[in-house]
């Protein structure tokens, strides 16, 4: 048996109704020694057949390489009505959003008549240059007190890759995507600012500045965005506030630690979420203090954003 694959650009969308020849296959690459390269291995299988596959890297660079799965993900509304035709497609439906590491032992369902791909990341890290290969084989794999290698090659491509003995230099533009904080506490279910939140947060905040972001988005008060209108987000507040009559005091504790966190992490620049609500500027955010021995809000949706 023979499965159709292919290594393609990391820019192409993959989409489960394509096929292998819709895409240019990527046979030569060059790089710097400090750039993470991305690409991708997708494969099809005949309409009539459905199995599991497991991807295999043979190169000399294989500790520099991560390989994953991309998964498709449900949008029922991936574009608004007024948008213009510069879009892949306009229809709701599974999209190629995703990437997680494998499953199932590294295999991965391939079903009959389907494009999958997997994501590949080639980090050198400075520490290597040169000419390169990289062979990408799809093993088919067989049900044997749980999903194994058969030894069966089903598919197999190359890609040569020429790791230039030349770094990029330092990032000099600005490059923000919101963090919520509120979020991760919300998901992982533990208190806001407590040690256990700064840990996880810490460990996207790293993932993010792989990537490239060297702003961060800065909750020195609760954020008031993308909060519907007299509802409020989970507290999520830097500043301690203590109201005394019409004097007020603050404490930084929190805020110094997340500076701190955020620079163990490589973030160089910080965005203050603006002090009034989105829509419209009419409030103020959500501010909570401390006033005789109370923890309670002081403004919010009632308060003029003057």
């Amino acid at each position: 048996m023979t499965v159709k694959t292919k290594i393609v650009s990391s820019l192409e969308k993959c989409f489960l109704d394509n096929s292998v020849d819709d895409f240019n296959a990527l046979e030569s690459e060059k790089i710097f020694k400090n750039q993470r390269y991305y690409f991708q291995f997708i494969y099809e299988s005949p309409k009539n057949t459905n199995l599991f596959v497991k991807p295999n890297i043979i190169s000399d660079i294989d500790e520099y390489i991560t390989l994953e799965e991309v998964v498709n993900i449900p949008s029922d509304m991936p574009v608004y009505s007024h948008s213009d035709e510069d879009n892949l497609r306009r229809d709701e439906g599974l999209y190629p959003d995703l990437i997680r590491p494998l499953k199932y032992n590294g295999a991965a369902r391939c079903p009959y008549g389907c494009l999958k791909s997997f994501w590949l990341t080639l980090e050198p890290k400075g520490e290597i240059t040169g000419k390169h290969t990289i062979t990408l084989q799809l093993e088919g794999v067989i049900y044997d007190k749980g999903l194994k290698g058969s030894g069966e090659i089903l598919g197999e491509n190359t890609l040569e890759i020429e790791i230039t003995d030349v770094a990029l230099p330092d990032q000099d533009i600005i490059f923000s995507q919101w963090f919520y904080a509120d979020c991760i506490a919300d998901y992982y279910n533990v208190p806001m600012f407590s040690q256990k939140h700064f840990e996880i947060c810490e460990k996207f905040i790293k993932t993010a500045v792989e990537g490239g972001r060297n702003m961060l988005l800065l909750p020195l008060l609760t954020y008031a965005i993308d909060t519907r209108h007299h509802h409020y987000r989970t507290t999520t507040q830097l500043v301690d506030v203590y109201k005394d009559g019409n004097n007020y005091t603050f404490k930084y504790d929190n805020l110094d630690k997340w500076l701190d966190m955020c620079a163990r992490c490589g973030i160089k620049y910080y965005e203050v979420c603006h002090f009034f609500s989105q829509w419209g500027a009419t409030a103020t955010p959500k501010v909570m203090a401390y006033e005789n021995g109370e923890y309670k809000r002081i403004f919010g949706w009632e308060t003029p954003a003057l």
